[in-house]
Order: structure tokens, then C-alpha cells, then sequence
């Protein structure tokens, strides 16, 4: 079963390494910059986690007695946190690379 670590920890792991390989491509290509976001991959990697934490983690909550009422207001709750969680920062990373003029 996927840990809610990964929740945490992957998104921002993915996002780490699909800049390293955006930036590497740009210096490769002389500075010009004609690739999507490489932000499109964190919410990518947000919905195969939660997607595979719900089918794996319902039949679980609801062994244990849960209602699906409230599993999925939880799941509603998980997903407000993360995405202030992560939403800020990502904002802090864009207000950063406006100020640098694309990361340098």
C-alpha cells in the first residue's frame, strides 16, 4: 500500500528531477526554452498516486467500519491540505523564477 509519505515526498521528487532534465535540455539547446511545464508533472504524479491510493485504501477503510461518507470527506480534506501544502511553495518557485527571468 502506497504511505502517505509519498503524498508528500514524490511529487516534489518528480518535480526535482523533470527540472534538472528541462534545464539540462535548455543548456543543450542554446537557451531556447520551447518545452511545456515542467509543473504539469507534479500535479501528473498527484493524480497516479491518488488514484492508486483509492482503490487500494477504500476496500481497507471499509473493513475497518468506515462509512463512505466519511472516507471520502477525508479524502476531500487530504486533497485541501496538499494542495495548500504544495500550492504555496510552487508559488513561491514561480514568483522566484519571474524575479531571475526564467531561472537565469
Amino acid at each position: 500500500m502506497l504511505g502517505q509519505h509519498n503524498l508528500l515526498t514524490l511529487p516534489w521528487v518528480v518535480l526535482t528531477f523533470v527540472f534538472a532534465l528541462s534545464w539540462a535540455i535548455i543548456a543543450v539547446e542554446d537557451g531556447h526554452d520551447s518545452h511545456p511545464s515542467s509543473v504539469l508533472w507534479v500535479f501528473l504524479v498527484f493524480f497516479v498516486v491518488g488514484v492508486s491510493s483509492v482503490t487500494r485504501a477504500l476496500p481497507f477503510g471499509l473493513a475497518l467500519g468506515l462509512s463512505r461518507r466519511s472516507y471520502y470527506l477525508g479524502t476531500v480534506l487530504l486533497a485541501v491540505l496538499l494542495a495548500a501544502v504544495d500550492g504555496l511553495p510552487l508559488a513561491g518557485l514561480q514568483a522566484l523564477e519571474r524575479v531571475t527571468g526564467g531561472w537565469g
